[in-house]
């Protein structure tokens, strides 16, 4: 269930935090990769888009400000056949390093895959650090006539974390609702199975549990939403009420 829950989450709508978001604060959104770079300006053909899309390689210059870069274009200038999931895998390990993910610990992993009405593929790419999701940093691998073209997303480079955490889910969570505002007695229900993620938020680079929850006082239903909260010192970085969202 989280699993599903975290791969909608993150390769739907990639978000990137920026501090703690109250119940009524949407989180601000990651362009869309290929989408925005790829539309025709005016007087431009669809073609033409298309072709400047690619040629914007990737800056892969070291971001040390803390925030996740802006969706940029990696174009894969080599002529690279993928029929299969493990193919298009093996792509995108192999080109890690050149979108400056060069650490051990940093990975590109295939979530997910569409195909358009033109027959073009899309392969879903999500970035990892020691094996765990980083929030907000996806992208897509893209696939015209069975041959790689571009890998555009957003990347977190240079991530050093440890990703043990120092509490957990239940407690963590409960915590954090409690200097949030939420008065005793409550009790957490999850929704979601909560889950470890890596996100950058306020500048700094944190572990964190992310589930969807229910906060009960006896029978009576209170906050109903998402939450992250940083797994060692329950400090609430994400708080979205579903009732919001509906």
């Amino acid at each position: 269930m989280y699993k599903r829950f975290l791969k909608t989450l993150l390769l739907v709508c990639p978000i990137v935090l920026t501090g703690a978001c109250s119940v009524d604060e949407e989180p601000t959104q990651a362009s869309q990769p290929r989408t925005e770079s790829s539309t025709p300006t005016q007087g431009q053909k669809p073609e033409q888009a298309q072709k400047s899309a690619r040629d914007t390689d990737v800056d892969s210059k070291k971001n040390k400000s803390g925030a996740i870069p802006t969706v940029r274009n990696h174009p894969i200038k080599e002529t690279v056949e993928v029929v299969t999931a493990q193919q298009a895998a093996d792509v995108v390990a192999r080109e890690k390093g050149k979108l400056g993910l060069e650490g051990a610990d940093d990975g590109l992993g295939i979530e997910g895959h569409t195909v358009d009405e033109l027959g073009n593929e899309y392969y879903q790419v999500q970035q990892t650090y020691k094996g765990l999701p980083v929030f907000g940093a996806s992208g897509v691998l893209e696939i015209e006539g069975g041959k790689v073209v571009v890998i555009s997303g957003s990347w977190q480079p240079d991530i050093e974390l440890d990703t043990n955490p120092g509490l957990d889910s239940r407690l963590a969570i409960h915590r954090a609702l409690l200097a949030s505002g939420e008065s005793e007695p409550f009790s957490i229900e999850f929704v979601d199975t909560a889950g470890l993620v890596v996100v950058l938020a306020a500048g700094e680079t944190h572990l964190a549990w992310l589930g969807r929850i229910r906060v009960m006082r006896g029978n009576m239903h209170g906050f109903s939403g998402r939450v992250m909260v940083n797994a060692n010192d329950a400090r609430l970085l994400l708080k979205q009420s579903d009732i919001a969202h509906e």
